[in-house]
């Protein structure tokens, strides 16, 4: 199964700095999920051990994991790093602002 969501090369070197400046173990994945539903729903990231409820994706830069139940949550989606002079840090967009597709 393909990831259901594109992560940008910006997005990735970041994800490897953090997992590098934190320590994260080598077998820990990107763990993709969504808190909340509908339009109060709200993304997040964070590192994690693959658990029986999780798909499992293996990307070219690594492994990515997300609960079954939020799959859907994810097709069509983005995820960049996106720096500007005030604030910097993941975002999460559809490809309909895009133009990765």
């Amino acid at each position: 199964m393909d990831l259901p969501l594109d992560i940008s090369p910006e997005a990735w070197g970041k994800i490897q700095d953090i997992m590098t400046q934190k320590n994260i173990p080598a077998h820990y994945a990107l763990r993709l999920g969504m808190r909340g539903s509908g339009c109060s729903g709200d993304f997040f990231l964070g590192f994690d051990v693959p658990k029986p409820e999780d798909v499992s994706f293996e990307s070219r830069v690594g492994k990515v994991i997300i609960q079954k139940t939020q799959l859907l949550y994810f097709y069509d989606l983005a995820l960049d790093w996106v720096e500007t002079p005030e604030s910097a840090g993941f975002s999460f967009i559809t490809h309909a602002n895009t133009n990765t597709r």
